[in-house]
Parts: structure tokens; sequence; C-alpha cells
């Protein structure tokens, strides 16, 4: 037993060495290109098995399911029981005037990117808008239609570390830091959340959403997640300026304009010259898209839901398609999946393991299977799955009766309202889909 113990110490050790080297690797921002010229990873952007720098390979000649790093499927340490929390609903973002003292808004939005250098930031451009893979692109990124469909709305978010977010109420379970959007306050005591605030908005309403980055630096991000970000609105139809497009990635200290025209897919073309009313998508989400890091980006918080209603689903039960009220009644929930490091409870992430990430936390809303109290009359849910890798099959059940088989109707998929609504027992979500009960 001893000769046991001592080599399962030494694996132990060579675990946490190698996941250190991986991190350092991080740290330094190598690219993959990089890594491949120093022969550490492959043309498929696999990185090779080495000892002391993947978990799979050890001091041992063989492999076995102990060689993993702590950051694996089984290894989390659990909280003491489940729908002990409520499940919170994030707070909505409110339009504000540009000219509120508590945005610190800072030059008003234009039409081409503020390329003006930023004394205050290493002379970067003050908005990252104009920059491919971090490089400008002098005379790119100019709004198309700013001046057909000048905004009506306005709204500021700014994107920042929380160090001290619960998962869970379970002292066993430490504080996490995450990194979220706030509500646009400049103050520090605007926190990040996780998920982001809420965007509602409507058809025929222009938007523009200027986002700062105050993240910390890379060597500051407790293991993964790059302070480089592209906000992508996943399934609108979006001008590619404002698409959130894997290489429109912009620094710390710069911000981004992200503007919208509000009107459904074809209003430019003569095939639907006013809006095909069909594309008017209503259940969307917001996540980072800086290239080559989506995955951990999103894994560490940066994501949210945007809901647009039009004139028939109003966001009024008492009119258009009458489907319950928002927010009384409508409730937007993001499911996600996490590890957790057995020797420090925090969330955890190995930016070298390609295979997916798959967790054995289960978060509704960023909270620890929480639970939700509702009255006895209908509710819209609009559930999504905020990744990073699992399926998920919903059903109704009863807890005293788990056999129990409870239909219930679903009314939208992915961002469309179905033609109809359909009764079902379950439905499955993939990573990114939504689905709306």
């Amino acid at each position: 037993m001893a000769y046991i113990s001592k080599r399962n110490r030494r694996r132990e050790k060579d675990r946490q060495q190698a996941l250190n080297n991986r991190l350092e690797l991080v740290k330094e921002s190598f690219t993959r290109r990089e890594l491949m010229k120093m022969g550490l990873m492959t043309s498929a952007g696999v990185l090779i098995a080495k000892s002391g720098l993947t978990h799979a390979q050890t001091t041992t000649s063989t492999f076995d399911y102990r060689d993993r790093s702590n950051c694996d499927l089984g290894n989390s340490p659990r909280p003491a029981q489940a729908f002990v929390d409520p499940m919170p609903i994030p707070p909505e973002l409110a339009a504000r005037p540009l000219t509120d003292p508590g945005l610190q808004f800072g030059a008003p939005p234009q039409i081409c990117p503020n390329t003006a250098p930023n004394p205050n930031n290493n002379n970067l451009p003050f908005e990252g808008r104009g920059q491919f893979n971090g490089f400008p692109r002098p005379g790119t990124d100019c709004f198309q239609f700013f001046n057909q469909y000048p905004p009506q709305k306005y709204y500021v978010q700014r994107i920042r570390p929380n160090n001290n977010f619960r998962i869970t109420s379970d002292t066993n379970i430490p504080a996490q830091t995450i990194w979220g959007f706030n509500l646009g306050g400049s103050a520090s005591t605007d926190l990040a959340t996780f998920p982001g605030p809420t965007i509602v908005s409507r058809y025929q309403e222009p938007w523009l959403i200027r986002r700062f980055n105050e993240l910390p630096t890379q060597s500051q991000n407790g293991g993964f997640g790059v302070p480089e970000m592209s906000t992508h609105l996943h399934n609108f139809h979006t001008a590619p300026e404002s698409d959130g497009g894997p290489c429109r990635w912009f620094f710390r200290g710069q911000y981004f304009d992200y503007y919208f025209t509000g009107q459904q897919a074809g209003f430019a073309s003569t095939h639907q010259p006013n809006g095909d009313i069909n594309e008017s998508l209503s259940t969307l989400w917001y996540h980072d898209h800086r290239i080559d890091h989506t995955a951990e980006n999103t894994y560490k918080g940066l994501e949210g839901f945007h809901l647009i209603f039009n004139q028939f689903d109003t966001g009024n039960e008492t009119t258009g398609f009458r489907l319950p009220s928002y927010p009384q009644f409508d409730i937007p929930i993001i499911l996600n999946d996490k590890l957790l490091d057995p020797a420090t409870g925090k969330i955890c992430f190995d930016t070298f393991d390609f295979k997916g990430l798959l967790g054995d936390i289960q978060l509704a809303n960023g909270i620890v299977q929480p639970f939700f109290n509702v009255n006895k009359r209908r509710y819209r849910f609009r559930v999504l799955n905020g990744g990073p890798s699992r399926f998920y099959e919903l059903f109704l059940t009863d807890p005293l009766s788990p056999s129990t088989v409870i239909p219930f109707w679903v009314v939208g998929n992915d961002g469309n309202l179905l033609p109809r609504p359909i009764q079902v027992t379950s439905f499955r979500l993939s990573v990114a889909e939504s689905g709306t009960t």
C-alpha cells in the first residue's frame, strides 16, 4: 500500500506540473501556429502528448483512468443538496440617454469607428471597431443604414471580472471569479453578473450598445480566459461590422459600438421590401466570440439573453398572440455545466483539452440546481443551452412520482416562434440552442 500511495502522489505531482506548464503557455499568449513550430501541437490543433505538458503523459509507461487532471468529470466537490437556492432572474439592461453621468459614455457614437489614439491605453484607438485580428483596418466597419435608421435606444455594458460570485450558498464551495457584463455604470459597485443582464428590444426601434472591455490582464485570468472580446448576438440578422465576428475582437481599455437596425430580415431587398415577419426572431443570446477562445470565455461567464418583441409577440399577454407577459411570467433560463477543482472548489477549464468539456455541476442562471416558485398559471420559459458541450433532454416530472408523464407545449425553437405550438413530453437542446415552452 505504501508503494501505491507513493506512486499516486508522484502521479498527482506530475499532473499538477503539467497543468502549470500549460497555464504558462496560455499566459504567454502563444498562437497555435507558434505552438506547432515549437513541436508542441499537431496541425489539427491538438496538444502533443509530452511528459511534463499533457496530463495523459506521466512518469509511468502506461496510461490509465487515474492519470487525469483535477479538472475532470467526476472530480468536482458537490454542494450538500439541490433545490436549496432560489433561481435568480437576470436583471434587465436599461436604455439610457448618452448624457447620463453615471455611464461615462465618452465620445458619442458615429458611423465610422473612433480611431483617435487613447494616451491612457498605449495609444490604442479608443474604439476597437475597425480592427481585424487586433490590427487596424482604416476606413472599414462603418455602420450600414445608420442614417436611414438612427438609433432610438442606447445601452452600455462594461465587461468586468466579479471575484465574489457565488454559484451556491453552500459554504463548502467558495466564491468564484467570473467574467461578465454589468448594468452599464462606471462605478466599481456595478458588478458584472453571470448570466449577463437581459437586453430587451422591439422591432422597428433601432438600438446601439457600447461595450467597454474592463477585464484584467491575461496573467491575472485565474488559469483560463482571454481578455480580448468580440460579442456576438447569436441568431440575429446583423451587418458584419456589428455581428461580433471571431476576428473582430477588441482589447482591454477599448470600447466597441454595436448597432442594429431593428428591422426584420429582407428589409433592404426587393423580395421582402419591408422585411419578413416570419423572420421576427424573439429569443436570442449574446456571448463572447473571440477566435480560438469562444468556449473558455463563455464558460467563464460572458453570455446573456437578448429578447426582441414585435406587434404579435408583444410581451403583454392581453395583446397580440397573448403569450405570458414579460418579465413577470416570461422567464429566461440559461443552463450550464461546470467542473470544479477538488483542491480549491474553483471553476476550472483545461484550455488544451479539445475533446469538449462535460461538467458534473449543473447550473441554471448561474446557480447550482436552484428552485423557482411559480403560480398556478401559464408561464413562458425560454431555456438556452449555454454550453460548453453537453446536450440536454428536458422533461417535466413530479419528484414524488418520477414516472408520471407531464405534457407541455413548445412554442419556439432557436430564436423563432413555431408556426403553431406543439405538445410534447420532452425536448432536446444542443449546445447554443434555445427552446421556448
